[in-house]
């Protein structure tokens, strides 16, 4: 065997540079990907107490119709209320907050205004629906 013979036998390895890309682009790589789950999961959270909130409306929307509906009167002008849920494992206080108003002159019609507030992350967010009830 010659001294040719063997270092081209150690020259078919990668070099040290060629390592350490290959390791900077497989680290960038996982970061992207660890990034894109944390994101998806944040999505996930918010969404989770936006259809929490979506059902609290929904729920308060159909009691005030019924109520409403049941007397021909407006239940109330201005309602507040809080509800707690748990969710992801965390205590979230949802605020009601529903207001009743006449349509001009309409007897048999009212307006009702409902928002969901609540803290996502020490930001306010707040979802409403409104809905015109009438009564024949």
């Amino acid at each position: 065997m010659s001294i040719g013979n063997s270092l081209s036998f150690w020259r078919k390895g990668f070099t040290f540079f060629e390592i350490m890309v290959a390791m900077v682009i497989l680290a960038a790589g996982t970061v992207m990907v660890m990034k894109a789950m944390i994101t998806c999961l944040d999505y996930q959270e918010y969404l989770t107490r936006r259809l929490y909130a979506m059902n609290l409306a929904n729920d308060r929307m159909a009691f005030l119709e019924q109520s409403f509906l049941k007397t021909g009167k407006i239940p109330y002008t201005h309602d507040r209320d809080v509800s707690t849920a748990w969710l992801n494992h965390e205590k979230t206080d949802f605020q009601v907050i529903a207001d009743f108003s006449a349509i001009g002159e309409f007897k048999h019609a009212v307006r009702c205004d409902t928002v969901i507030a609540w803290l996502e992350r020490g930001r306010p967010v707040q979802l409403s629906r409104t809905a015109v009830i009438t009564r024949f």
